[in-house]
């Protein structure tokens, strides 16, 4: 797998979904985050990336529902074409910049616990991804992703999951307990048709782990790697890709009930 540029993959994809959306009718429903117009979902990206880049910029040890909520610079100024494809790009590059300045090794507050800095840039460019993928559904558009980009965030998808699966995290609105995903003695293998990525989770104690090793009796889930990120962030039905499931599909049904997106 290549190594990712993240400061330029984080800009890429947010001037790219700056591009699908700007224009468009923002009353418009996104079927795959319920209750959401896609108003409401350009002003989430924009403000996750203003909230992070604050985060960065404070070197913050700790978060609160009211730093969330009062993000500097959080909404665009109005919702024309004009303004999201300033606003929009902007709010990335605040982010870019933050980490910059504080340096990439920098230890900052994340809802995982400290973390170097350069988490931040990593966890916004895939939220803005399976993001761009929402907005991409809810239009009727095309959705394309680099596999590369794509296998990184499945593998940024499964790592957060273990570190949270059977632990409380203490989220900006409040503790949550995150239920591990698989049952005693359950495993389920991910593997690309379209890349050289591959990914097992196994059931550790409480939670789940990430293992190298390929357990036989693991369900064994197996399509391109686009489609194997968006069913398993629950943006697209299994039905509707050319995903093939070998062994007991309900381990990956439970999985991703348990994980929500």
């Amino acid at each position: 797998m290549n190594v990712i540029d993240l400061n330029a993959a984080l800009l890429e994809q947010t001037r790219a979904f700056a591009q699908l959306v700007a224009g468009r009718e923002m009353t418009t429903r996104v079927p795959t985050t319920p209750g959401w117009s896609l108003a409401e979902l350009v002003k989430h990206v924009g403000h996750g990336h203003q909230w992070s880049a604050q985060i960065v910029a404070r070197r913050a040890k700790d978060q609160t529902l009211d730093d969330y909520l009062n993000t500097p610079g959080a909404s665009p100024a109005d919702y024309t074409a004009e303004s999201l494809l300033d606003w929009l790009p902007a709010t990335a590059q605040a982010l870019v910049n933050a980490v910059k300045e504080q340096g990439t090794e920098t230890t900052v507050w994340t809802f995982l616990g400290p973390r170097q800095a350069e988490w931040w840039l990593r966890r916004r460019l895939h939220e803005t991804t399976v993001h761009r993928a929402d907005a991409a559904i809810a239009l009727e558009a095309n959705f394309e992703l680099a596999t590369d980009l794509a296998a990184d965030g499945i593998s940024e998808h499964l790592e957060r999951i273990a570190t949270q699966s059977g632990q409380e995290i203490l989220t900006p609105q409040g503790p949550h307990f995150f239920v591990a995903p698989l049952d005693e003695g359950k495993a389920l293998h991910l593997a690309s048709t379209d890349h050289d990525a591959r990914w097992t989770v196994v059931r550790d104690g409480t939670g789940v782990a990430l293992t190298e090793r390929h357990d036989s009796d693991a369900t064994e889930v197996r399509g391109p790697v686009t489609d194997l990120l968006l069913i398993l962030t629950r943006r697209c039905p299994i039905a509707e890709t050319p995903i093939r499931i070998a062994g007991d599909a309900a381990v990956l049904l439970r999985f991703l009930d348990r994980t929500p997106y």
